[in-house]
């Protein structure tokens, strides 16, 4: 188990939040047919996202105004766990001796205007001189300046390590196309659990790693649910 150090206290309390919003999508599905629940999941993961996503757009705010609070910091906790603020969502298990890997080896063609962008903007000054430069000559994608990965079940392009400002307003713009890696988040399903507060790493080690947000937990264990309805 990795040693984290608490910088401030949470002022929510994660477990609980997380708790309250699965169960009553657990006991939601079970009043309604397969069908129905499968689109609620839908339903409650999309908002979820639109909701970090939004949070997200606004950070560069965050870094640039003093008294502008996110619901969520990035760095509230030290710790030395390998799903960093950068990631969010368990990447790999280690299972018989063999990695189990989110990430694939192939490419997919992604449309900025129909998927979640998570990513962390910062530099006003670069997300004004790109807001009216792509609102004036559109978005080009540049394979080395623009990188990315995208979580087909979840609809979610994340892992952004270039190119943030430039994929957020093309992004809020709806237009452009990018080429990112495809992540397969359903190959860990069977081995990474949450509660909100922590991520449960059950591979031929056990490992407990500190969740960033109780909503992406939340995205997380709706998605396993929704898959298990899926082929049950």
């Amino acid at each position: 188990m990795f040693i984290k150090k608490k910088i401030k206290k949470r002022s929510i309390d994660n477990k609980h939040q997380f708790n309250c919003v699965y169960d009553y999508i657990k006991n939601t599905a079970e009043e309604v047919d397969k069908k129905t629940a499968i689109m609620f999941c839908d339903y409650v993961i999309d908002i979820l996202c639109k909701n970090i996503e939004s949070n997200m757009q606004l950070n560069f705010i965050n870094h640039n105004v003093d008294d502008f609070v996110l619901p969520f910091h990035e760095n509230e906790y030290e710790n030395e766990n390998p799903y960093s603020s950068f990631i969010w969502f368990p990447v790999s298990v280690t299972v018989k001796g063999k990695p189990i890997n989110t990430e694939t080896d192939s490419m997919i063609d992604i449309d900025l205007a129909k998927c979640h962008l998570f990513c962390n903007t910062r530099k006003t000054n670069s997300l004004l001189n790109l807001l009216k430069y792509i609102s004036d000559s559109g978005f080009y994608f540049d394979k080395d300046s623009h990188r990315a990965m995208y979580i087909e079940y979840l609809n979610v392009c994340t892992f952004v390590s270039e190119g943030v400002h430039s994929l957020s307003i093309a992004h809020h713009l709806k237009q452009g196309k990018i080429t990112a890696k495809l992540v397969d988040i359903t190959t860990i399903f069977p081995y990474v659990s949450t509660d909100g507060d922590y991520w449960y790493v059950n591979g031929d080690t056990y490992n407990e790693y500190l969740a960033e947000d109780y909503r992406f937990c939340l995205i997380y264990e709706i998605a396993k649910f929704k898959y298990g309805l899926e082929h049950e």
